[in-house]
Parts: structure tokens; C-alpha cells; sequence
């Protein structure tokens, strides 16, 4: 298909022979491969930030940024920023805090974990950034939230 495809591009440019006919020949070429492109990528779209989603989902605990998955998944960083916001309505930071802070709730529960362990158990090494972030995305500390827990049952 490509060499079809292809040769039918050189074909059509041989019998061209005016600069003006070659660029409008490659401009209507070069808008009907972002038109496919660009209805191809609507569900692709979603398909991949389904794939950094459960990526984050299945690595939260690790040290996760931006800058890596973009790596990862072979695309611009601003580009999947946007896009990642556009598809979740979250920014991928506060996807991934958001990811980090619920699974913390969850240990949490669990009595015999320390909250300095949770935190790195929820990707964070310094546990004094993990309780200000839990605090921020809960309104209260982790032991103030274990707390509740004991008495609210």
C-alpha cells in the first residue's frame, strides 16, 4: 500500500510542470494525511491516555513525572499535557496526586502501616511533602484521617 501510494505521489509529480501544480498537488496530499490522521487519533487519543492511565495506576509509587511517560510513550511533553487534560479533565500531575492520595486512604486503613511507610508505599520519599499533600487533597493529615477511621468505624 505505502509503494502504491508512493508511486502514485512521483507518477503525478512527473506530469506536474509548474512549481504552483507541485505545491498544491503536496498541500492536498499534506491535508489528506492530517485529515486521516486526525480521525484516526480521536479514539487513539483516548486510547493512549487510557494506556498512561493505567500505566499510573499500575506504577504510582514510583517516581512518575511527566517528562518520563512522554518518554515512554514517544510523545511531546506539552502535547500529552494538553492532551492528557483535554481527555480527564485532570492535569496529569493532579491525576497522578490524585491516584497516590486514594490509594493512601486505602493503607491507611490498614492499622499496622506507619504513615512515614504509607508514603513511600504512594511514591513519595519525604513523608513531610506526603502529609502536606494529604492534607491539601483531604483537608486533613494522615493521622488525623486514621483517626476518623477508628471512630467513625
Amino acid at each position: 500500500l505505502k509503494l502504491s501510494v508512493t508511486s502514485g505521489i512521483y507518477n503525478k509529480l512527473g506530469l506536474l510542470d509548474n512549481i504552483n501544480d507541485i505545491r498544491n498537488l503536496l498541500l492536498e496530499y499534506t491535508k489528506s494525511i492530517v485529515d486521516y490522521f486526525s480521525e484516526k487519533n480521536k479514539p487513539g487519543c483516548r486510547k493512549i491516555i487510557n494506556d498512561i492511565k493505567n500505566y499510573i495506576n499500575c506504577n504510582y509509587f514510583n517516581d512518575i513525572s511527566l517528562r518520563q511517560i512522554s518518554s515512554e510513550f514517544f510523545m511531546n511533553e506539552s502535547y500529552l499535557s494538553d492532551l492528557f487534560k483535554k481527555e480527564t479533565g485532570f492535569s496529569f500531575s493532579s491525576y497522578l496526586t490524585r491516584v497516590r492520595m486514594e490509594q493512601a486512604k486505602i493503607l491507611l486503613k490498614q492499622m499496622d502501616l506507619k504513615p512515614h511507610a504509607i508514603s513511600e508505599m504512594v511514591g513519595y520519599n519525604n513523608s513531610r511533602y506526603f502529609n502536606k499533600v494529604f492534607k491539601k487533597y483531604t483537608g486533613t493529615t494522615p493521622f488525623e484521617y486514621r483517626e476518623r477511621i477508628l471512630n467513625n468505624g
